[in-house]
């Protein structure tokens, strides 16, 4: 029997909510504006990727094949929780709207399209 671990670099929305689990842990408006734009830059790459991720080997062997979540549902993993508990915080409101901003200008249009 193989054993199968979650890692950070094969699944976005695990690294998602670790990441959210210590801004949101932590009762401090500039940690978690900070957080939110990092979340931002992250999703910013992770909405490239298109289908499945990939894991290749040393030798540039494939070793793991795994279906990337949809834009909408790391959008949603991402920034629910932050909405919620920094709906009365205008400058979690702005962080947020930034990092929306940085995943729609580096993303294709369909991207946009979903972001908006």
């Amino acid at each position: 029997m193989m054993l199968v671990t979650q890692t950070l670099s094969q699944d976005v929305t695990f690294l998602v909510c670790v990441h959210l689990s210590v801004y949101l842990g932590i009762n401090d408006p500039n940690t978690a504006i900070d957080g939110i734009l990092h979340l931002g830059k992250l999703l910013s790459e992770a909405c490239k990727q298109d289908g499945n991720y990939v894991t290749y080997s040393e030798n540039s062997i494939i070793r793991v094949i795994s279906p990337q979540k949809k834009v909408e549902e790391l959008l949603y993993v991402t920034f629910y929780q932050i909405c919620h508990y920094g709906k009365f915080d205008i400058s979690i409101i702005l962080a947020t709207y930034e990092a929306l901003i940085a995943i729609s200008e580096v993303n294709e249009k369909k991207i946009k399209n979903k972001v908006w």
